[in-house]
């Protein structure tokens, strides 16, 4: 597990930081489920907890963050993995 990320820390204030945030969970392999609390995210690897406690308390923050400024942050984080899947 790592430590905390800045990106995980800085409050969501609008739209263009909801976005990078998205794009910096996908781009560092920590995309969860923004409705799923991040206590709750398991690493399909090691069957341990994804996160510690302390990224656990910064993602929970920032995944409500996301719902105050963008309609629907589902379809960037499912876009990015579509993406994915389609270069491999």
């Amino acid at each position: 597990m790592s430590k905390v990320k800045s990106y995980m820390l800085k409050p969501i204030t609008n739209s263009k930081e909801a976005v990078d945030f998205i794009c910096q969970l996908y781009l560092d392999g920590n995309m969860f489920h923004f409705e799923t609390h991040p206590e709750d995210c398991i690493d399909p690897y090691t069957e341990k907890p994804a996160f510690t406690l302390a990224q656990i308390k910064a993602l929970d923050d920032r995944r409500l963050e996301l719902f105050d400024h963008l309609e629907d942050p589902f379809i960037l984080a499912l876009c990015l993995i579509e993406q994915s899947h389609q270069l491999t």
